[in-house]
């Protein structure tokens, strides 16, 4: 069975300033198709700029197949590596790897939040290894993306925030991994062959990769790697350890680079440390240190240093990181509220100064309003060091039916010139789903010294997520529109989903439509019976349910819940048996005004039952289309049946009422038509 599943994330603007108009768009594309128990997906990117026209940037492409009896994936085509050893690193060739969703959830990984700051009604970009992997438009004030589509465990997250204004703010966000303990007996790993894709490199070279990990003990757990590439060699060896102290990591790599003024050789040593305090409320997600002497290169570095000397240009200004510090950790206060800290600092071997990150907040609940102070210091590429302090007091107002009321937000923010911003802002949500959601934003821009005001509304369809934006301030005015969602080609058609999500289901339940999903507000069975449903559980079991509230009195679903345990990347058709007909609620009496006896059997006109009567005469039956009559019969003798027939029905009825009806004594009915 074959399934066709693109994703798309699509954003338009306009912008209008004292030097001209800026038009651009954004188109985000996450194909997919699925034949078989084969996964081709293919990613990429879609921009254009008014002056400068259009660019696709493709991020990878590739056809994956579960290989079960390993708990591995097989991966044909261009791709990343893990980043769980190594960096990551993006390759075109084959990889076969554990895929830790097959294991117990104990034993599965992490992924990063991105969090910032937009003064105006921003669009924000996420690159790695100068790849786009995501960009999409925010409202005025703090935001965090949470649903970045994985990439790997290690590279850092390049940012850029621009404002409705034009102007632009960036910053790194780290994306390291934690200490890898296993449980005793675990064995992962990893093995990759083919060639690197390294957008900042004029020339690839060949690649391969191998990792492994494996619980010793419940204490330690080893693993070590090695790549090779041409003119490149490296390999790593570690030691996990876990102890009531917390989960720590030592390896140490030794890297050989064979450049044309000879070769070099380096070391890297890492430290990782994890630790949840219960008692006082403590969780340090991670703490990372690394040092590397002067002629250590990890694979990026060494296949842009060798491009550039093949290309005969200057490699100086090939980043050669020295030493690196990361944290992220989060305190809770009680009462007292919430402490949340991270950031890290990079220095280099080949240019002075340093890359700094630092991020820290407060959060406190009173009564409804909630108080959150955050603090941001930052220095990239060697420049001015950043600083900015927001405050932000937020309550719900008392009006709007229950679950929708609206939130007032006051924001208050310091930038590095001592130049403070106020804003305040309405938003909130409408309809029985939620599915409209609506912000109003007002305030002063420190930074420009001029009022700025937005407005910004989105709905959640059935089909579809739209939006759209309007900014307005000094010199400048600011129009987006946005659309995002899935669209699935099966065998039942075409379906539309405003979901988007690597494992889904298409409900099917031919004549339901209208009906709900559990679960997915907004979801109903379209005009063909089918629904999309994402964000499935992969080798676990979901359950998927329908609720029939709604649908026309004249169709029954035979079922209404099922479960289901797919494949990563799967595709499942889950059917829905159904039953036409008229649907009919009767109170039958006898010429004599005597109720039928409990448990009568009712057949149609072909012979086949329908119903039976319950408690005080009355019948359930659902019938073809056409049936005009019901023989009812409770016995082999002479009078112990009789017919019904069915009145006219102006109209569905949606409440299903019972309708008097007389059983007149008969031995047989009249046949249906064909």
């Amino acid at each position: 069975m074959a399934f066709l599943r693109p994703r798309y994330y699509f954003n338009a603007n306009h912008n209008q300033t004292r030097g001209g108009n800026y038009d651009s768009a954004y188109l985000g594309l996450n194909a997919g198709f699925n034949l078989g128990d084969w996964r081709l997906r293919h990613n990429g990117s879609l921009t254009w700029q008014g002056q400068t026209g259009q660019d696709y940037q493709s991020l990878n492409t590739y056809a994956q197949h579960d290989v079960t009896a390993l708990k591995s994936q097989l991966t044909l085509g261009e791709s990343n590596t893990s980043g769980e050893i190594f960096d990551t690193v993006g390759f075109s060739g084959l990889q076969l790897n554990t895929d830790d969703r097959m294991f117990p959830e104990s034993q599965r990984g992490y992924a990063p939040v991105i969090r910032g700051i937009a003064r105006t009604s921003a669009r924000v970009s996420v690159r790695q290894n100068g790849n786009l992997l995501y960009e999409t438009m925010v409202a005025p004030g703090a935001f965090a993306i949470n649903d970045l589509y994985s990439t790997g465990y290690g590279g850092d997250l390049s940012v850029t925030v621009t404002e409705a204004d034009g102007s632009t703010q960036s910053f790194t966000v780290p994306y390291a991994p934690v200490s890898q303990l296993l449980r005793p007996g675990t064995l992962r790993y990893s093995m990759t062959a083919g060639e690197t894709r390294n957008t900042f490199a004029s020339r690839q070279v060949r690649l391969m990769q191998g990792t492994v990990q494996y619980g010793l003990s419940n204490l330690f757990t080893g693993y070590g790697g090695m790549q090779a590439s041409t003119d490149y060699g490296a390999a790593l060896a570690g030691l996990a350890v876990g102890t009531s102290f917390g989960s720590m990591a030592l390896d140490v790599t030794q890297a050989q680079t064979r450049l044309a003024t000879g070769s070099v050789n380096g070391q890297s040593v890492r430290l990782s440390y994890s630790k949840d305090i219960t008692r006082t409320g403590t969780h340090f997600t991670v703490a990372t240190y690394r040092f590397s002497t002067s002629g250590f290169m990890d694979l990026n570095t060494a296949v842009q240093t060798l491009a550039a000397q093949e290309g005969q240009y200057s490699a100086v200004g090939i980043a050669h990181p020295r030493s690196r510090l990361s944290l992220t950790a989060n305190q809770d206060l009680g009462d007292w509220g919430q402490l949340a800290i991270s950031g890290f600092t990079q220095d280099y071997w080949t240019q002075s100064g340093s890359d700094v990150q630092y991020q820290f907040s407060y959060n406190k609940q009173l009564g409804k309003v909630s108080y959150n102070l955050s603090a941001n210091r930052s220095r990239v590429d060697g420049g001015a060091l950043q600083n900015n302090l927001l405050l932000t007091i937020s309550m719900p107002l008392d009006f709007g039916s229950p679950g929708n009321s609206p939130q007032l937000s006051t924001m208050f923010g310091r930038n590095t010139d001592g130049r403070y911003s106020e804003q305040a802002s309405l938003s909130g949500s409408a309809g029985a789903d939620r599915q409209y959601t609506y912000g109003v934003t007002a305030g002063h821009d420190g930074a420009s010294a001029t009022s700025t005001g937005s407005v910004n509304g989105q709905y959640t369809g059935s089909d579809a997520v739209v939006g759209a934006s309007y900014s307005q301030g000094g010199g400048y005015n600011s129009l987006s529109l946005s659309a995002n969602g899935s669209v699935v080609a099966h065998p039942g058609g075409i379906t539309f989903t405003p979901n988007a999500g690597e494992t889904m289901a298409i409900l099917s339940a031919p004549g339901a439509e209208g009906a709900k999903v559990v679960g997915y507000p907004g979801i109903k069975l379209d005009d063909r019976g089918n629904a999309v449903v994402t964000y499935l559980r992969p080798y676990e079991l979901n359950e998927l349910a329908i609720d029939p509230l709604g649908i026309s009195q004249n169709i029954e679903l035979s079922e209404t819940s099922q479960q289901i345990a797919p494949r990563a990347g799967a595709v499942v058709m889950v059917k829905y048996g159904t039953q036409h007909g008229q649907a009919w609620l009767l109170t039958v009496r006898l010429e004599d005004g005597s109720l039928l006896p409990f448990g009568a059997t009712v057949s149609d006109a072909a012979g086949g039952s329908v119903g039976t009567v319950g408690q005080g005469g009355q019948l359930y039956a659902r019938v073809k289309e056409g049936t005009s009559q019901l023989l009812i019969n409770w016995g082999a003798e002479a009078g112990q049946q009789c017919v019904v027939t069915l009145p006219a029905k102006v109209a569905d009825d949606p409440e299903l009422h019972p309708t008097a009806v007389l059983c007149t004594p008969s031995v047989k009915i009249a046949k249906v038509a064909p």
